[in-house]
């Protein structure tokens, strides 16, 4: 059993996004039952050529296959979903490159894992007090200030 996640998409049309990967409690969880050592991508992406007048003139399809645990790297982890996210730029830039990953020990894949959890739950926590700081000073101007009239010409929740 090795887990396989496939994205597809126009080669060059990267926003340098963060596409979602895996949950890292349930990749962690299975690598710890020795249940596996590897995460598959599989990166399917056109390169699609044009004319002048728009015509399409070649596609040419760029496949990778890799273990997505060799290239942590190029992964960050946002401990609110609890989700594995690629770099996508970086990581799209280096697979161009033809260098290949150095290759990681299923020991080493697991403590960069352990490590990306515990800094995304640091980062999640400080989030999440920065917030409540915000919000308990917005409702401390609030207690202080004289009447409130309900005003819905702006409303905006969101």
């Amino acid at each position: 059993f090795n887990p396989v996640n496939v994205k597809a998409g126009l080669w060059g049309d990267s926003t340098g996004g963060q596409p979602n990967l895996v949950s890292l409690n349930r990749v962690l969880t299975l690598m710890l039952s020795d249940t596996i050592d590897s995460y598959y991508l599989l990166i399917v992406k056109m390169k699609i050529s044009n004319d002048d007048s728009g015509k399409i003139t070649k596609i040419e399809p760029r496949v990778y296959l890799v273990d997505m645990l060799d290239h942590l790297e190029y992964v960050t982890f946002n401990s609110g979903p609890g989700q594995l996210m690629l770099k996508e730029r970086q990581f799209n830039e280096f697979m161009e490159s033809g260098q290949s990953p150095d290759s990681k020990s299923i020991r080493e894949k697991i403590s960069i894992m352990i490590d990306l959890r515990e800094e995304g739950d640091k980062k999640l926590f400080q989030d999440r007090k920065k917030n409540i700081d915000k919000m308990r000073k917005a409702a401390e101007k609030y207690m202080k200030s004289g009447s409130h009239n309900i005003d819905q010409g702006e409303l905006n929740i969101g």
